[in-house]
């Protein structure tokens, strides 16, 4: 009988060789998060069954198409932004330990891959944080389709004067890690 069970509950494995899931691990800001992907393989063992490997992949990612309010961050952010704590937290409250679907596109200059992240729920990460003045749009390589409704999202918090577009001289993360490095701009 529980040969049985056993086989029962491994055929979904078995059918489908690899499942694959991302998980949020830690927020670093607004826009970066280190994410693990866990890989299940199942392979017969002989007349034992069936036996089960782990493989676990860690990496930073970055949003595409978003930037958020920067955090400090030693040797590179020499102070925090208005709003970057307050973001981060918003943001790590809402996908800490979530799992994630992540379309990978590339690898920024800090080494992070570049990424449009969606919920489990279907909602893009990217429209959650513009929809609430978390961030600013940022010109990306994403599809075109994509880049329009990113940026009508924008100009809806932008004109109720949510979050970012309600401080009066808030600067963009670009310009902020431009005038914040160690040793000056």
């Amino acid at each position: 009988m529980k040969k049985i069970l056993l086989f029962i509950f491994l055929i979904p494995a078995v059918l489908f060789g690899q499942t694959y899931t991302w998980t949020v691990k830690a927020v670093h800001d607004g826009d970066t998060y280190k994410v693990e992907q866990v890989q299940h393989e199942w392979a017969p063992a002989g007349d034992t069954g069936f036996v089960h490997t782990e493989t676990k992949t860690v990496f930073w990612v970055r949003i595409e198409g978003v930037g958020t309010p920067e955090l400090y961050w030693p040797g590179h952010i020499t102070e925090t932004q208005p709003l970057g704590r307050e973001v981060a937290d918003s943001v790590r409250w809402l996908i800490k330990g979530q799992r994630v679907t992540l379309d990978l596109y590339g690898v920024d200059q800090y080494g992070r891959k570049l990424a449009r992240i969606t919920l489990l729920d279907g909602r893009d990460l990217a429209e959650v944080i513009l929809s609430r003045g978390w961030g600013w749009y940022q010109r990306n390589d994403l599809p075109v389709k994509t880049k329009r409704r990113y940026q009508r999202i924008r100009d809806k918090a932008r004109d109720a004067t949510l979050g970012v577009h309600g401080i009066p001289g808030m600067v963009t993360d670009k310009v902020w890690r431009q005038t914040h490095r160690p040793g000056g701009a």
